[in-house]
């Protein structure tokens, strides 16, 4: 997919197929790819409020063996990524905010049986908002045990998707979360501490799309196919599903950003939050790694940017990069230089049209002016 149409011959006719692909975008995820060089790599861009795909891209190192295409298929750990599923219930569910108080001990990325006790003797206080953006194991596991039980956590994961098939032209393979059998398999699904909860990059962007804009959409590839000037086919934009309440998302909006400016991907958006260009930019995401047993180090960030005034300046992503003994490039820059590149590349275009449209105007003005200057001296 590097251009913006191709054209097939179909029982006696030339099809083009136009794709809601942007090109500039598509060669950047594969300029990126090739740049750092991971062992394996994919990237899903979207309209997070059409659900027209900007970028679909898949990598793989010439020494691993080729798994297909990553970008829809649901064989990496979605690690700390669900704990965004556990957050929206645990709003919804449990009445928590992002200034909520929560008990912690121990270590962040640790999930021993003396952090998931529901009475601890000692124990610092963490807020909500904290707890997701340093990505916090035990909290979030708590959570799970003691505020939501399994019943919800299933419940909430299928709201999101999870379990069932996705409407995609393409093929996607379904993300899993297994059942919690025990109580102890609960804390693993809550936080997402294990192997078996995976998600598809495409996924993760219409998780992205849904926090950004309150509802997910059917993801779209192909906006139209034509024959000799006529249309046959039109894209129809719709809603696939409305996970949670728009102030949830809201609330998860607020927690995404707090782990670009302060938490686990902050290194990777300095950029963004240095230049005024972006200064009315809301952006966030969250991240995730884990090791996938005989494939390499999984990492992952799913998140959004977006302007609050223009629905064109938004994007949602979905980008997983896998490692060997030495990381190559996070997740969360890649993801932030595809916000960085799509969003400027948007307000320049919108910069020109409007200096041209001041130009015509001034023209419009002067020639009107003349005009009455003409009339007068008559």
């Amino acid at each position: 997919l590097v251009g913006s149409e191709d054209t097939v011959h179909y029982r006696g006719q030339d099809l083009t197929i136009h794709y809601s692909i942007d090109s500039s975008l598509q060669q950047l995820a594969q300029k990126l790819m090739k740049r750092y060089n991971p062992l394996y790599g994919a990237v899903v861009a979207m309209h997070p409020n059409s659900g027209r795909i900007l970028s679909l891209y898949s990598y793989k190192n010439d020494s691993v063996p080729d798994l297909g295409n990553l970008a829809v298929r649901s064989i990496f750990p979605a690690a700390s990524v669900y704990k965004t599923i556990t957050a929206a219930a645990a709003i919804e569910r449990a009445n928590l905010s992002a200034n909520s108080m929560l008990k912690h001990v121990g270590r962040n990325h640790t999930l021993y049986m003396f952090q998931l006790q529901e009475e601890l003797r000692e124990f610092r206080e963490v807020p909500f908002e904290d707890a997701y953006a340093h990505s916090i194991n035990p909290i979030f596991a708590r959570i799970g045990m003691y505020s939501l039980g399994r019943g919800v956590l299933r419940e909430y994961g299928q709201k999101y998707g999870f379990n069932t098939p996705i409407p995609f032209e393409l093929d996607v393979e379904s993300s899993n979360v297994g059942e919690a059998d025990s109580l102890f398999r609960v804390a693993e699904v809550a936080s997402g501490f294990n192997q078996e909860t995976t998600i598809s990059p495409l996924h993760g962007a219409l998780i992205a799309s849904s926090v950004s804009e309150g509802r997910m959409p059917r993801p779209s590839l192909v906006d139209s196919i034509t024959s000799g000037g006529s249309s046959v086919y039109r894209a129809k934009r719709s809603i696939w599903r409305i996970p949670a309440k728009e102030t949830t998302s809201e609330e998860l909006r607020e927690l995404m950003q707090c782990v670009s400016r302060y938490g686990t991907a902050r290194k990777s958006f300095r950029y963004m939050k240095q230049s005024e260009r972006f200064k009315d930019i809301a952006y966030g995401g969250k991240t995730g790694s884990v090791n996938k047993d005989s494939i390499g180090r999984v990492d992952w960030f799913v998140g959004f940017a977006r302007n609050e005034q223009d629905p064109k300046q938004r994007i949602a992503v979905g980008v997983v990069t896998v490692h060997g003994a030495y990381w190559t490039v996070h997740s969360s820059f890649i993801a932030a230089e595809l916000f960085r590149i799509y969003l400027r590349s948007i307000q320049i275009e919108q910069e020109r049209i409007q200096k041209e449209k001041s130009v015509a105007e001034a023209d419009s003005s002067a020639k009107s002016g003349a005009g009455l200057h003409v009339n007068a001296q008559m």
